[in-house]
């Protein structure tokens, strides 16, 4: 983060920004704090719901205010995408690449979609934002590279990425990488696909990208895998499915896409942890009326029995 160093010295600089989902037209704001120095103070971010450009401007401006009051911050210099205020109102252009933090923060309350959060520490823990953002933005455009070692370890950092951290989610979706792992899991690669499908399993967590995974036509290319891929592929492929099937209108769109026969395939020959995930995806499937019949065709009735029983020690005791 470059420093502010143009602020008088008891001076601080308060970014914010906002950003509409056009899907669904929903709004969020984001702002964070920073000294002279550049040092990190305090950041937030605002779930606005549907509103105009214009109001979400001045939410995320008031939210900023507040939380500097509140921090006992009087003297700040406000920064948006395209103006930069003073306590006098004077008015600059500001280049757009120089409040990515900001509109990152705003991004990121797609996720939880909740009012103010404050972050007392930096969302993405110690690494600043921007180079998580860059990290990113090279890691899908060499998903888009011919070369296959490109692409395999392209997906093995997206894959570690998107592990555990939320954030990193939303920033690897916002950046188009979706789509583009969806079209890796028909590499003839086994581990670029691997990484692949493990990628879009953990970026599945976020409900938003559920969506955007199911809008990438990712159903199909995720019942090819267990098909062609690896165990682990195979596995990640259906707790994929299994995720996607939360949603009421993928219960629909998996059942009618084939995708019940490989689940059942996997509940009678895969591991332990595989057979939990494809028992549980088709419990959600047959909550669809029409999948009942469908399940009941392709043999899951056998292999359930088979689950019963204390050996295979599937049944928890309560």
């Amino acid at each position: 983060m470059k420093s502010c160093s143009n602020l008088p010295e008891d001076w601080v600089s308060l970014n914010t920004d906002g950003f509409v989902k056009f899907e669904d037209n929903s709004t969020t704001v984001g702002g964070v704090v920073r000294n002279r120095n550049g040092k990190w103070i305090i950041s937030y971010n605002r779930f606005l719901g549907s509103c105009s450009v214009f109001e979400a401007k001045l939410w995320g401006i008031l939210d900023g205010i507040n939380l500097l009051i509140d921090c006992g911050l009087d003297n700040v210099m406000t920064h948006y995408n395209s103006i930069e205020v003073t306590s006098h109102w004077n008015i600059y252009y500001i280049p757009r690449e120089e409040n990515q933090e900001a509109d990152n923060l705003a991004r990121m309350a797609h996720s939880g979609r909740q009012g103010l959060r404050i972050f007392e520490k930096p969302p993405c823990g110690e690494a600043d934002l921007y180079g998580i953002e860059a990290q990113v933005k090279k890691l899908v455009e060499d998903l888009k590279c011919t070369s296959v070692d490109t692409q395999r370890e392209a997906t093995a950092q997206l894959r570690l990425l998107a592990k555990h951290n939320m954030d990193n989610r939303i920033i690897i979706a916002n950046y188009g990488a979706i789509v583009l792992l969806v079209d890796l899991l028909h590499s003839p690669d086994t581990k670029a696909q691997e990484n692949a499908v493990t990628t879009l399993l953990n970026l599945s967590i976020n409900d938003n990208n559920k969506t955007a995974i199911t809008d990438a036509d990712a159903i199909e290319p995720l019942i090819h895998v267990p098909e062609t891929g690896s165990p682990e592929a195979k596995e990640n492929s259906v707790a994929t499915l299994f995720s996607l099937s939360v949603i009421e209108d993928n219960k629909v769109n998996i059942g009618r896409s084939g995708a019940i026969k490989p689940l059942v395939d996997l509940l009678g020959n895969g591991t332990p942890r595989g057979k939990k995930d494809a028992a549980t995806a088709l419990f959600n499937l047959s909550i669809f009326h029409e999948n009942k019949a469908r399940i009941v065709q392709a043999g899951a009735v056998k292999h359930l029995v088979d689950l019963m029983d204390p050996v295979a020690r599937m049944v928890h005791k309560p």
